[in-house]
């Protein structure tokens, strides 16, 4: 190829690949939990308020409008149930606990609001279930609640990421 046609190509072949790559980008977005922008929603539900906030400020973030009224929402997160629960996997031989399964589960839905349409939305109850197992140093019981902590915040934030993805897709 002589040096001509490789300066023509060159700009075109690097305006495509820029528009190909742009275009995966907008998909990949998509894909996280995009279709909230302008989108006014309400949250319902039996679950403490820290939840709620976490949950409105990732809408906020992911440019939804929040509502207090389901009469002024499209749409209406109803969580079910939000819950972190701790079990035991492995014992020593005194019977004593070396490692722990923490599993956080959310139940929600749902619904139209007053702006949006019923048959858009199905109302059915959907789990996300998100699991991590750790260590536990019986001489450092401190340590180990400090790490079940950061590790029930982490599957939570995972949880509602999840969560806002399904939403996003019945928008």
């Amino acid at each position: 190829m002589n040096k001509l046609s490789r300066h023509i190509l060159t700009p075109w072949v690097i305006g495509l690949l820029s528009i190909v790559l742009a275009g995966c980008g907008w998909q990949l977005r998509g894909a996280i939990g995009g279709g909230f922008q302008d989108v006014p929603i309400a949250l319902a539900g039996d679950t403490d308020n820290q939840f709620f906030a976490e949950v409105s400020d990732e809408l906020r973030n992911l440019g939804a409008i929040m509502v207090n009224d389901r009469g002024a929402a499209q749409a209406v997160v109803v969580i079910d149930r939000a819950e972190a629960t701790r079990t035991t996997v492995a014992t020593d031989a005194d019977g004593f606990a070396t490692e722990y399964e923490l599993t956080y589960r959310l139940t929600f839905h749902v619904e139209a609001g007053g702006l949006g349409d019923a048959d858009r939305f199905s109302g059915a109850s959907q789990t996300i279930r998100n699991t991590e197992s750790y260590p536990v140093d019986p001489n450092d019981l401190l340590a180990v609640e400090a790490e079940e902590e950061r590790i029930e915040e982490d599957l939570r934030a995972m949880s509602i990421r999840l969560m806002l993805s399904r939403v996003s897709r019945a928008l």
